[in-house]
């Protein structure tokens, strides 16, 4: 069994010399418990924080537990060390493994306890090379800078010790026997299936990187698109307000067209119907003369009117096309 120790990042409240106690090979203890763990003082972000550390020699179990009794609500596990990627390739990491809720106890009503359990599977693959097992402990009763510690335990199946030597190497070898089922043949089962995990875990990281790089060119695509749209929108929104202006402006000069046409109507008729009167065709006359002495005709002047306004027509119809 390789050698334990742990550390805080509050301090222990009494002089105690407080260390990792080991049960049964299988069970990690804290001794001098019930502890008290006080926050820094000056500094209130340091969160409350608890590792168990296997420095010489990372701990190797199929299981995992831990039991605690203390005065916060939840705690958060993380457990650091050495495991599988998705590659099937081996890196060093720190994984969180969840958070979990305690429930409170009958005779204490400011303590609370939980039981986590973990299992050395795909999710939990750490546990097979742990280093550090980091426990944070958040939402405190009572007074936020202690924690009442009351009991905490870590129990662990350890996996049975890898033979490296010479003589075991050899018996593994000798009990190879591909052609009946003996621990040969199992051994071979389980790297086979070892191998096809790996090209499974190869495969959908593969996958996953081809799907992502299809749909972040697919987002940029649509952004562009996006961005066609709108300024085509606004192209097009433009158009018709110059479009509408200019219909506008045509409307106009149309009112104003036929105002001019109706006035030149109606003079042509009143001078029409006076004609035999004397005394209109004398002024008339003499108006006439006054006009013909500034170099102008009246009736040429109405008419030169009515052909600059069909003139600027000319022109509107000729900017909309």
């Amino acid at each position: 069994m390789s050698a334990v120790t742990w550390c805080s990042s509050w301090s222990v409240s009494t002089n105690v010399n407080v260390h990792v106690q080991l049960l049964n090979e299988s069970v990690a203890t804290l001794s001098s418990l019930p502890l008290h763990l006080t926050r820094p003082e000056g500094d209130a972000s340091v969160p409350c924080q608890l590792s168990l550390l296997w420095a010489q020699q990372p701990l190797r179990c199929t299981q995992l537990q831990l039991e605690v009794q203390c005065s916060a609500r939840h705690v958060e596990v993380y457990a650091e060390g050495t495991r599988h990627n998705l590659l099937g390739e081996m890196e060093k990491g720190e994984v969180y493994l969840g958070t979990f809720r305690g429930t409170k106890k009958s005779s204490e009503p400011q303590l609370f306890a939980m039981s986590p359990s973990f299992m050395s599977n795909k999710d939990c693959d750490v546990l097979k090379s742990l280093q550090t097992l980091r426990i944070k402990f958040v939402s405190l009763m009572r007074d936020k800078s202690v924690l009442n510690l009351q009991e905490f335990r870590c129990i662990f199946n350890p996996m049975e010790p890898e033979d490296t030597s010479t003589a075991g190497l050899t018996g593994k070898i000798a009990g190879l026997d591909l052609n009946g089922v003996s621990g040969g043949a199992l051994d071979m089962q389980m790297l086979l299936k070892g191998f096809q995990q790996t090209m499974e875990r190869e495969m959908e990281t593969k996958i996953t990187r081809v799907m992502d790089a299809k749909i972040s060119a697919l987002v940029q695509r649509l952004a562009l698109s996006e961005q066609a749209l709108l300024h085509l929108h606004k192209k097009m929104d433009t158009k018709d307000a110059h479009v509408q202006g200019s219909l506008n402006e045509m409307k106009q000069k149309f009112w104003q067209l036929e105002d001019q046409l109706s006035q030149f109507s109606v003079a042509k008729e009143v001078e029409r119907e006076r004609k035999d009167d004397p005394d209109y065709a004398r002024t008339i006359a003499a108006k006439r003369r006054i006009v013909s002495n500034q170099g102008v005709s009246p009736s040429h002047g109405k008419q030169a009117t009515v052909a600059l306004g069909v003139r600027e027509l000319q022109i509107l119809v000729k900017r909309l096309e």
